[in-house]
């Protein structure tokens, strides 16, 4: 059948008309001779390793797309072997595979190996670019290099009765035989154990061909292509701090009657100007005329203690013309309800103690331009006090594309001074603040809309405050008290967040659609293998939260709980450092990040009611109790008080005061990868990519892939390319044959 060019080769065909159309100044023939090899390149690096009847084959493609013809045949007599391997086509990605297996071949017997790039899947089409090898299979190769090592492949034997069902290879083994496993499926992971660098698709090396680099005896199961990032990319977005902001003048904008605000003495309805941002870029930002709307107590304030301004745990605010004043129910999904206001504050002053009990406080200093602190307390315009300020964040209503439902800016934090107006510093509101966008604030989880007459605040801006408040409270303690440098652990700090509402989620009264497992862990399991576990990718960023909690909870679930949780976040280090500070200050032990990498990965590979049956005691990923013990911190017996302007005619001493006591419980929930409730479309855990899918492995990331089903009693053996680079791991699974949800009970820590 006559295939025509792929999307990818066009895309790049597209490119270079439009390179040639921009560099007039160089004659057409000289431009395609300069761009022809640069974009399409040829093939290289092409290998032939012969092994025990077969001969693997391995090459790089460069950044070209196009159909692959390998043709094999016998030196001597130039007559064509049956094709094995024959036409290979382009990944759902556009990339081709860099390698394949020839087997059913002759001992002592030279073959020539033609590889040949088409245009299209037609030999009568374009050579693009064609390579030889010859090599002579033989009883006692061994393997090879696979075009990636160096020397010849090593081949190894395991026995699953006694070398159990999990293991490494090392990067020189080329064949693996495996006894025992009839019945059970084989699985293996391409790792990298690397921090900072990519193992290009184009150079993975350690990887079986499909079912022509193992015994007949595995028949093959289905597989996951690579998922679309973009067309399933989440609803929500993350806060990104500009590089450099602009200010643009305030537009009119209603005020109130209740004067100017008064540190001295706070009171409902007083005003003062607020920068906030003013587009979906957070590149501008303008100053609006705010009103406090609601004054959140500290536990245990009375109402006559109220009078002290010294008790005030946070201020809400918000501009008049956001707010549906005349009664409390919200009529406008684009503007909050004073019932909702009246509910920040509550939830915010009942449970703020207990995040800092587990994290830590909240820094009370500013800093100045010369990078001394000051009190802000005695400095800030708001003291010290916790600012919760609602608008429509990026000013694009809900059908907009911000999507950001909430954030921390550290900038707040410097006193006011003398910036370049292109710093985020010359925006500074002087204090402790975070922002809540309105429209999520009546945000329906569960069925993606947003909510009127809404009395209550949504559990995903609940949700995010705390998840904010953490961002506040890690910059207090890993900048301004240990002065660490925090940029390249992004990932660190957004995975401290989501467990901070991870184990605050039951004392929130989160629905299952706003706790932060449900989300992140599909996530997790449908695209994990686009971001590394220790990696902030700026693009796509949902995609590293996923990966960044379903390392973190399993981490907690396994080595500590909520103490594992109080060591990294106080500790005197950021990410993998502190994450290993902690885990073996807490336990007792003197592991490694690596040993914890591994064992993760374990954990993420085999299915609890595997493990259940066959107690090998390999990693789990739900819930690891130790009998008898609660991983419990608790606050008990204190109450929390907010005061709210509820009256339309004035502001003068029409405040009404709620209160509500304090029991709060720290709860993990066990988490099963497996579950239906955390299954991504039809998969189920981490998705099982076909074993000559070609994807980037990132750093810190790894990516499982599908071999098969072994339907005999006799042993199998796998072949695999090898491999010279330190960072490229492989592990190799084998366990029950299971499709669709896992029911292994998830267990709760109190």
């Amino acid at each position: 059948m006559r295939r025509t060019k792929s999307g990818f080769f066009t895309k790049i065909l597209s490119a270079l008309v439009i390179s040639i159309s921009s560099l007039c100044f160089i004659s057409c023939g000289d431009l395609l001779n300069i761009l022809v090899p640069v974009l399409f390149g040829q093939i290289s690096d092409f290998t032939a390793t012969p092994g025990d009847k077969y001969v693997s084959l391995s090459w790089s493609n460069g950044y070209y797309s196009g159909y692959l013809y390998l043709e094999t045949k016998e030196t001597n007599t130039n007559t064509i072997k049956t094709e094995n391997c024959g036409w290979m086509e382009p990944d759902a990605q556009g990339f081709l595979p860099t390698g394949c297996y020839v087997d059913g071949l002759t001992n002592g017997t030279s073959y020539t190996f033609t590889l040949t790039l088409y245009e299209e899947e037609n030999k009568n089409s374009t050579v693009i670019s064609y390579a030889t090898a010859k090599a002579t299979p033989s009883k006692n190769a061994g393997g090879g290099s696979g075009g990636g090592g160096s020397g010849s492949g090593t081949s190894v034997t395991k026995d699953v009765a006694t070398d159990g069902y999990f293991f490494e290879l090392d990067g020189g083994v080329s064949s693996v035989t495996i006894n025992g496993a009839a019945g059970k499926m084989i699985t293996y992971a391409n790792v990298n154990t690397g921090t900072s660098n990519v193992i290009k698709s184009s150079a993975v090396r350690r990887y079986v061909s499909g079912l022509r680099a193992a015994d007949s005896g595995i028949q093959a199961v289905a597989s996951n292509v690579p998922e679309s990032v973009d067309a399933n990319a989440d609803v929500i977005r993350h806060f990104v701090p500009p590089t450099s902001v602009n200010v643009i003048a305030n537009p009119s904008r209603a005020a109130t009657n209740g004067g100017p605000f008064d540190k001295s003495d706070p009171r409902i309805g007083q005003t003062r100007s607020i920068y906030v941002d003013a587009d979906s870029d957070f590149s501008t930002f303008r100053q609006e005329r705010m009103t406090l709307y609601a004054i959140g107590y500290k536990p245990g304030t009375t109402e006559e203690d109220t009078a002290d301004p010294n008790n005030i745990a946070c201020l809400v605010w918000a501009n008049a013309n956001d707010v549906e004043a005349s009664e409390i129910a919200n009529s406008s999904k684009t503007k909050i309800g004073l019932g909702v206001i009246q509910d920040i504050a509550l939830k915010f002053v009942q449970h703020y103690q207990f995040e800092e009990s587990l994290f830590g406080g909240t820094s009370d200093q500013l800093i100045t331009k010369s990078g001394s602190k000051i009190s802000m307390k005695d400095n800030g315009p708001t003291k010290d006090w916790v600012n919760i300020v609602l608008y429509d964040i990026g000013r694009d209503g809900t059908a907009g594309t911000c999507g950001v439902v909430g954030y921390f800016f550290s900038k707040d934090y410097y006193k006011s001074e003398s910036y370049p107006s292109s710093d985020a510093r010359s925006i500074t509101n002087v204090g402790k603040y975070f922002y809540i966008d309105i429209p999520f604030c009546n945000y329906d989880s569960s069925r993606n809309t947003y909510k009127i007459d809404n009395y209550e605040v949504s559990g995903t801006v609940i949700s995010t405050l705390f998840h904010e408040y953490q961002h506040m409270i890690d910059f207090n303690t890993k900048e301004m008290r240990y002065n660490l440098d925090t940029d390249d652990c992004v990932w660190y700090n957004e995975m401290l967040s989501m467990l901070c509402e991870d184990i605050m989620g039951e004392q929130l009264e989160l629905h299952d659609e706003d706790r932060v497992a449900t989300g992140r862990i599909k996530n997790f399991n449908a695209y994990y293998y686009y971001s590394g576990t220790a990696q902030y990718l700026k693009t796509n960023s949902w995609i590293s939260y996923g990966t960044a909690y379903a390392f973190g909870a399993w981490l907690v679930r396994n080595f500590g709980g909520w103490r594992l949780i109080q060591k990294m976040s106080t500790n005197n280090a950021v990410g993998t450092e502190s994450i290993v500070q902690a885990v073996n200050a807490v336990n007792s032990t003197d592991v490694t990040w690596d040993w914890l990498f591994k064992e993760y990965i374990k954990a993420c590979g085999f299915r609890p009611a595997f493990e259940e049956e066959t107690h090998h005691q390999y990693p789990q990923y739900s819930l690891n109790c130790v009998p008898g013990e609660k991983y419990t911190t608790k606050i008990s017996g204190s109450t929390s008080q907010v005061t709210l302007y509820a009256d339309e005619v004035g502001y003068e001493d029409n405040g009404v005061s709620s209160t509500v006591s304090n029991t709060l419980n720290g709860t993990l929930k066990g988490i099963n990868l497996w579950s239906y409730s955390y299954r991504n479309k039809s998969t189920y855990g981490p998705a099982l990519l076909s074993s000559n899918t070609s994807v980037d492995i990132q750093p810190t990331g790894f990516v499982f892939r599908n071999i098969g089903r072994v339907t005999t009693n006799e042993p199998v053996t796998l072949r695999f390319t090898t491999s010279s680079n330190a960072n490229e791991k492989l592990y190799i699974f084998v366990q029950d044959y299971e499709t669709g949800s896992d029911s292994t009970a998830e267990a709760t820590q109190n």
